[in-house]
């Protein structure tokens, strides 16, 4: 775990900050979001980074679109462009579709 998050940490250092919304935030979410996937939280300090993922959810007719919830969450993701791997889809794949 230690190691994964520490290779994510250099990868995100390598991260040139691009002035697109939440570039940043976006890789801060990837590190946080994949110490969780590995069964331990970033504690307080990723609060914020992992709400921002949580808090898309698109809607449709007044109601959550589940279907675009996935792909509007992996655009977000995608906004870090840090080589993390397959960190993002793995993400994405797991808590996607959590509302």
């Amino acid at each position: 775990m230690k190691k994964v998050i520490a290779t994510l940490v250099i990868a995100a250092s390598g991260f040139v900050i691009d002035t697109s919304a939440h570039a940043s935030d976006a890789c801060e979410t990837i590190i946080c979001l994949a110490g969780l996937l590995q069964g331990s939280g970033g504690g307080s300090e990723c609060d914020s980074a992992v709400a921002e993922y949580f808090d898309i959810v698109p809607t449709r007719h007044g109601h959550p679109d589940l279907s675009a919830m996935p792909k509007q969450r992996l655009a977000f993701l995608n906004q870090c462009s840090s080589d993390v791997g397959t960190w993002k889809t793995d993400i994405n794949n797991a808590y996607g579709q959590t509302y």
